[in-house]
């Protein structure tokens, strides 16, 4: 995972392609090219559009092979009209389908940057460089398990080893700079591994509602608990991990049980589309 910005002084420095080309002439593959944006950015520019984001390049030697896709609820989920077979008379015929209650999160995520956005460990602030707690979480959340070991060839002030801490997988980090190694440690010094459920978790990083996060803020300060409600189709209780992944929003307890759910809704679905037809003949 390369995350990389183009300096701007006088026109872009493209950078971020340099790289990527680079990567790909050394046998990486250019697995996904993704965006960071940023919520409240700095810099604005006097005579073109404020930039505010930054490439994310994941090069792979082959397929990846850990993949944890991140998932936000989907705006529509349950039955709905969908449409099929479009003909060249234009008409858009439909069907009763059956949506996902999530879907994968798009490639492009968003989050706020400074003090308390990029983290709340105010003497890091002395590396002039680091990106969000929360977008190297993600990150290690998507691409390895638990146990897993994450490397960090220029770690600076220890974001990415924190967040392998705090994630439960191993970790290990290398900076030229003496100064940010030790900011580095005493990061980690200060980390515990927790469980996934206590970290903070959005529905989507792309667009974060405001009300959701106030919600959260104040969650943690009188130290509630985000009750977790049992399974709509076993009853059994949803895992914390399966909650974290889905911002807090899953139904099922799992993968296995949401598929099987769906599949029970498209079986009557297909019986009561039978019963309507036999009853207009």
């Amino acid at each position: 995972m390369w995350v990389v910005g183009d300096r701007i002084n006088g026109g872009r420095s493209l950078t971020s392609f340099e790289h990527a080309f680079a990567f790909r002439d050394a046998g990486f593959i250019v697995h996904d090219a993704r965006i960071f944006k940023k919520r409240n950015t700095p810099l604005m520019r006097r005579h073109a559009y404020t930039n505010c984001y930054e490439f994310m390049f994941v090069f792979t030697k082959g397929l990846p092979s850990t993949f944890n896709p991140l998932r936000s609820p989907s705006v529509r989920s349950g039955t709905a009209q969908v449409p099929y077979l479009k003909g060249p008379d234009g008409f858009n015929r439909k069907t009763e389908r059956s949506l996902s209650e999530h879907k994968v999160r798009t490639n492009i995520w968003s989050y706020a940057v400074g003090k308390n956005g990029t983290t709340s460990d105010m003497y890091a602030f002395k590396h002039p460089a680091m990106f969000p707690e929360n977008l190297a979480r993600d990150h290690i959340l998507s691409w390895s398990n638990p146990g897993d070991l994450v490397f960090d060839p220029m770690c600076g002030a220890g974001t990415t080893c924190k967040m392998a801490k705090a994630t439960g997988r191993r970790w290990l980090g290398v900076d030229v700079s003496s100064e940010y190694t030790s900011i580095a440690k005493l990061r980690l010094e200060e980390t515990e591994e927790v469980t996934l459920s206590s970290l903070p978790s959005r529905p989507d990083p792309f667009d974060e509602p405001v009300a959701s996060r106030e919600s959260s803020a104040s969650n943690e300060e009188v130290g509630l608990e985000e009750p977790i409600s049992p399974c709509r189709w076993c009853g059994n209780e949803i895992p914390a991990t399966r909650s974290q992944l889905t911002g807090g929003r899953a139904v099922t307890c799992s993968p296995e049980c949401s598929d099987f759910n769906r599949r029970r809704r498209r079986a009557a679905l297909r019986a009561a589309n039978c019963t309507e037809q036999k009853g207009k003949t």
